[in-house]
């Protein structure tokens, strides 16, 4: 499939703006595999992943791939973030988990009194525990067939850990964060997924 098919493909599938454009600045000739092992959006990827339904518990796997990634943001002594990745890390083994309750608790986290919201290494901490509260409403809404729900929560622990690495960096890791979420999800998923794009 060359550029102008994943162009197409993704327009017919509802993608993002930003993604497309990105897609229409590939080789002409490019490949899907090529244009999977360029993307340097991890939130991209994942999203392709759910639209397509891949397997369901690979993405959550992903997803708390990249969550621990920023879990060097959460203060020491703070377990709720990193208890949501344990939590739907056990959904996926089929072990008995809590993972709404974990989310809910890591949530409750991101909004626990702060009043300098300013303060990069808040933000830092913030997104890391969205990253990790994501996960586990990801693995909560799998596990009782919200699918979109599953989805979008993937996305969003993708996203969220790279905004905590660009906050935890000032800014300075924003890209190099992409491209190691992106890197962590291809991990997961070596080859794209396989699409009617008909």
């Amino acid at each position: 499939m060359a550029t102008n098919g994943i162009v197409h493909a993704l327009l017919r599938l509802g993608a993002c703006k930003r993604s497309i454009t990105w897609a229409k600045e590939l080789p002409p000739s490019a490949s899907l595999q090529q244009a999977w092992d360029l993307c340097p959006h991890a939130d991209w990827l994942m999203w392709l992943l759910g639209e397509v339904r891949a397997d369901q518990k690979l993405i959550v796997l992903a997803a708390c791939a990249c969550a621990r990634t920023a879990l060097q943001y959460v203060p020491a002594g703070e377990n709720r973030p990193r208890l949501a990745i344990d939590e739907a890390e056990k959904w996926v083994k089929g072990e008995v988990c809590k993972p709404w309750t974990a989310a809910c608790a890591a949530s409750a986290y991101t909004s626990s009194g702060y009043n300098s919201l300013d303060e990069p290494t808040v933000n830092a901490a913030i997104h890391a525990a969205s990253a990790a509260s994501s996960v586990a409403f990801s693995a909560d809404a799998y596990s009782t067939a919200y699918v979109n729900n599953g989805n979008l929560h993937s996305v969003e622990a993708a996203s969220a850990a790279v905004k905590a690495c660009y906050y935890g960096e000032l800014g300075s890791a924003k890209y190099e964060a992409q491209e190691v979420m992106a890197r962590t999800v291809r991990g997961f998923f070596p080859h794209p997924p396989t699409v009617d794009f008909a």
